[in-house]
């Protein structure tokens, strides 16, 4: 184990890349990076330590964007309506068929719609909601939002993608043509939110709607889209069917694969 490690070491960041195979997107080919379960710094596959409540009590903001798939689709080799199915029966198995149901695609220009909200759900809105759920059930407060503003930018036609929100976070929504009044508005009314949550690990401020912390029986989130408006049972439906997705996978990751144990050391 010394000696690989040794030649591992030895080995410059390009040529690591190289031979593993990494892989750009959701759906490419490659090595997959990610936590590894190694019984120390990971003693349990993080949603599994979610999922039990094995985690630290600190409180947290989670949530997605409602076009979190586009950025991803532009190299995916799916375009028609029978690749798409077999793609999702490879990908879900006994689900794809609950899948394709609420997703639906028969044409190609439905095709890259479906795989944009299935992306969005799977990848991204339910899992945010799974680790809002996991804390509450923990006793950690969490706050659960979903940016859906799609401003009259160049990028208009990915609607509200990946990391849109982070320009209203940081208050850069006005630096670039397309974005108006409501943006400007949006981004004051995020600052706001994110810097109260900073400053003492609640986000609610005078002045903005009550933004209360997750609840499953109540499944509340915070809508920041063209105004700011509290909403529950976000994607219920399909969330739930992630869900299930999930907790299979997860399980049949846990049968297929041993834990190697480690000490401090890495030994």
């Amino acid at each position: 184990a010394s000696g690989a490690l040794d030649a591992l070491r030895a080995k410059t960041a390009d040529e690591l890349l190289a031979a593993s195979g990494a892989a750009v997107g959701l759906f490419s080919k490659g090595n997959r990076f990610g936590p590894v379960v190694d019984g120390w710094a990971f003693p349990d596959a993080p949603a599994a330590l979610f999922e039990k409540g094995e985690i630290n009590k600190v409180p947290f903001i989670a949530g997605s964007n409602a076009d979190e798939g586009t950025m991803f689709l532009k190299n995916l080799p799916i375009s028609s309506p029978a690749a798409y199915r077999l793609g999702m029966r490879a990908l879900y198995g006994e689900h794809a068929a609950d899948v394709l149901k609420l997703f639906p695609a028969e044409s190609p220009d439905e095709v890259k719609l479906a795989l944009n909200k299935v992306t969005t759900v799977t990848a991204f809105a339910a899992p945010a909601r799974a680790m809002c759920r996991s804390a509450a059930r923990a006793g950690v407060k969490a706050w659960l939002y979903h940016f859906t503003r799609v401003p009259e930018t160049a990028l208009k036609s990915f609607g509200a993608f990946h990391g849109l929100e982070i320009a209203y976070v940081f208050g850069k929504a006005g630096r670039t043509p397309g974005f108006d009044e409501t943006d400007s508005g949006l981004s004051e009314s995020m600052m706001g939110f994110w810097t109260d949550f900073a400053a003492d690990g609640d986000p609610n401020r005078e002045g903005l709607p009550g933004w209360a912390p997750y609840d499953p029986a109540g499944d509340v989130h915070m809508e920041f889209g063209e105004s700011v408006r509290p909403g529950s049972g976000l994607l219920e439906e399909a969330c739930s069917l992630a869900d299930m997705i999930a907790a299979d996978l997860l399980a049949a990751r846990k049968d297929a694969s041993p834990r190697r144990k480690w000490g401090r050391k890495g030994k």
